[in-house]
Formats: structure tokens, sequence, C-alpha cells
């Protein structure tokens, strides 16, 4: 007998008392780049399956499905996708994935129509500001108004790298970390600054990289994806003149950057990256890192090693597990019926105003996030400057924190 399709009838149906009711589904989407950075979307999937399935997928006589919906880095299949959630009679809500574009160029359509969306991983700073207190995206990420400012003193300070250049993607992402280093770095001109376009090749790379090394940078402040990025380490690597450490935006990780980039490539251009500060390697463990670990040596999800220690993207099943671990106590704490446009609003609700500490793996979590009762401000947003460090791959491509 198919053990799946004896699982799916039992999620269908809960008995209370002497009665037995049909269970009602709650389903979450994921909106993310399953085609181009499939480490990144994975990793996040299995930090929301590995969080849910520690309640079975169910709370009281709700139970949870996640869908993955693949927006291939497109802001307008991510825009499709959120407008099949407002049409999903049983859609709650969106997790996002690694490009901040998207929810960058929907934040509009998703606050019109109150359609809640949290955030693991994607990093530009305007995501949760959007210019009205109408603000329905909360994130456990990386904020990119501190992301550079994190980087950049580890260049200066841990580094001693006295003539920084900044090489930026030419996106929001990359304008949003611009601003951060900016305000970072005083002595900082407009020629210390190159700005690159998605698909860049390798002899477009070598013509810039020259023209850095003619301005005497002495390192590379780097944000971008790891398509962009090893396509830079190659180039660097193929012609030694070129060489610069690279100090980067964790943007590398999400995809193969690991498995095209080898070892002694990312030594040769001292490579380090920004990561939250927790890791399944070398930090301290705990009872809830050793339940997440023992969760996600459940998941059979294409793509993924088999330990969790192996994971190129880690931060994404981190973080996308201790969202939804506040994702769950928010659901907890709310009344939900079948009208889910009430049922997101209550989630919100719950969400700006927790009652109980959560512990996840980054941190225990108090009043992780607030009302936006202020333009700009950081209420949305559950980590700070204290919750990043950099990391670095080592031979056997694990990340490893270099504060560990």
């Amino acid at each position: 007998m198919n053990l799946n399709w004896l699982k799916s009838i039992g999620a269908c149906l809960l008995l209370f008392g002497s009665h037995l009711i049909m269970a009602t589904e709650l389903i979450i989407y994921i909106d993310s780049d399953f085609s181009h950075h499939q480490q990144s979307a994975k990793s996040i999937e299995a930090g929301v399956k590995a969080a849910l399935s520690q309640i079975d997928y169910r709370i009281g006589e709700h139970i949870i499905a996640v869908v993955n919906k693949d927006h291939r880095g497109n802001t307008a299949r991510s825009k499709r996708h959120y407008q099949q959630l407002l049409n999903d009679k049983n859609g709650l809500l969106m997790i996002g994935g690694l490009h901040s574009p998207p929810p960058i160029k929907n934040q509009a359509f998703i606050n019109e129509n109150q359609l809640l969306t949290l955030v693991p991983w994607a990093a530009a700073g305007p995501i949760t500001r959007p210019s009205s207190l109408n603000n329905w995206i909360f994130r456990l990420s990386i904020d990119d108004t501190i992301a550079g400012r994190v980087i950049s003193r580890f260049a200066m300070e841990q580094k001693q790298c006295e003539r920084p250049h900044l090489f930026l993607e030419k996106t929001p992402w990359g304008q949003s970390n611009y601003r951060t280093m900016r305000s970072q770095l005083p002595k900082l001109t407009e020629s210390d600054v190159s700005w690159f376009n998605w698909g860049i090749d390798e002899n477009k790379l070598a013509i810039m990289l020259r023209a850095i090394k003619s301005r005497n940078a002495d390192c590379l402040l780097f944000v971008g994806n790891a398509v962009e990025g090893k396509k830079l380490v190659k180039t660097m690597v193929n012609n030694t003149t070129l060489m610069l450490p690279i100090y980067s935006h964790w943007g590398i990780t999400g995809g193969d950057f690991h498995l095209q980039v080898d070892f002694d490539a990312r030594k040769a251009v001292q490579l380090h990256f920004i990561q939250s500060c927790f890791s399944f390697l070398s930090s301290s463990q705990s009872t809830i890192s050793n339940r997440a670990e023992q969760q996600y040596s459940t998941l059979s999800i294409d793509g993924l090693p088999k330990s969790i220690m192996d994971l190129s993207a880690p931060t994404g099943f981190i973080h996308a597990y201790d969202l939804t671990q506040i994702l769950i106590h928010a659901i907890k704490q709310s009344q939900l019926s079948d009208d889910m446009a009430e049922n997101r609003r209550s989630i919100k609700r719950a969400l700006e105003n927790m009652t109980v500490p959560i512990e996840g793996l980054i941190k225990t979590y108090h009043t992780p996030f607030k009302p936006y009762t202020e333009v700009g401000s950081a209420q949305h947003e559950a980590l700070s400057t204290n919750d990043f460090c950099m990391g670095h791959y080592n031979q056997q491509n694990q990340v490893i924190l270099d504060t560990e």
C-alpha cells in the first residue's frame, strides 16, 4: 500500500473526541529561483520543511502544505506567483528566495493586497522599508543597511585593506550595498566603484579588473551572485596580474560556485563572505540545532546532500528554519478561520506582537518583529549587526565562520 497516499488521507482527517472532521489546508508558497540558484532555493525549502516536520505539518485542525514556485530570477514571474497566492482559497503566505528585485519590484502589489511575505535570504535594504506604513514583508536574513558595514570593517580592520574597490551588481541590491559601504569608507571616490550587469563575460571582467588594478586597489568588495562570482574568480586565476583579495556578499553561496571554483582558486583570491553567526560545523551545538539536524536527515530533496554539514548554502536553511519557528508560534497565537485574508491579518498581528521567546539556531528571539510605525525603520528585521559574521569555504566546500 502506498504510504504517501495514506499520509495524504490522514492529513486531511483529524479526530476530535468522537467526531471526525475535515482539516483546513494552509498552503505556504516558496517563491525562489529553483532554476539558476538551486542551492539557495532548496536550502530554504529544507529549512521550512524541517521546522514544519517537527509539528507534523499540523497546527490544531489545520494542516500545512509547502508549494515551490520557480521565478527563475524574473520579477514578472514572481508577481504571477503572488497573484496565484491571492486567488488561492487555501493560500496563506509567501516565503521569498535569494533575489532582491522580485520583492522590491512587487512590493506595492504585496502591500496593497496584504500578502504576508517572509524573507529568509534576499538582503536589499528597501525590501522591508516601504514608503508607507502598510508593510507586509518580514525578514530574518542579512539586511544590507548593515551588511556593507560588516564587510567593509572586515576588509579594513581584519585584513588591513587600505584601498578597497567596490565591485557591485547593477541592481537595487547592489545600490543598497553601495550606500552602506560608502558611509563606512569616507575616502572612497566614484573612481573606486565599478558596476556590472548580469551575464557579464570574462573578457569584460578582465578589462574592468585591469582598470581597477590601475587605480592601485588592494582588495575587492564584491556584491553579486554565484554566476558572476565564479566568472570573477576564474578571470583572476587565469591572469594572476589581475588578482585581488575578494571580500564578498553571501550571494555567491546561492548556486554552484563551490563546485565551479575549487579550493585552490578560492584560497588564491583570499575569498571571504558574510554569513549569519551560526554554523553546524563550527558553532557550539544545542538541543535545537541537534533537532534541526535530525529533521534535515529525514527530508528527501533532490540536489541537497545527505548531511546538513555539507550544505553549500547553509544560511538558507538556518534562516528559513528560524523564520518558520517564529511563524509557527505566530500561527498558534492567531485565531484562524476559512478566510485566508483574515488569517494573514491575524498572523501579521501575531508576528508583530510575539509574547514568548523563541529559541532558534542563530539566537533566542525576543519580540523579533514590531509594528511598522516609522517609515524606514528596522521593525520588520529579526537580525542585527551582532548576528553577522564573515566566513569562508574549507577544502570540503563547507562554510566555516571566521570567528570560530
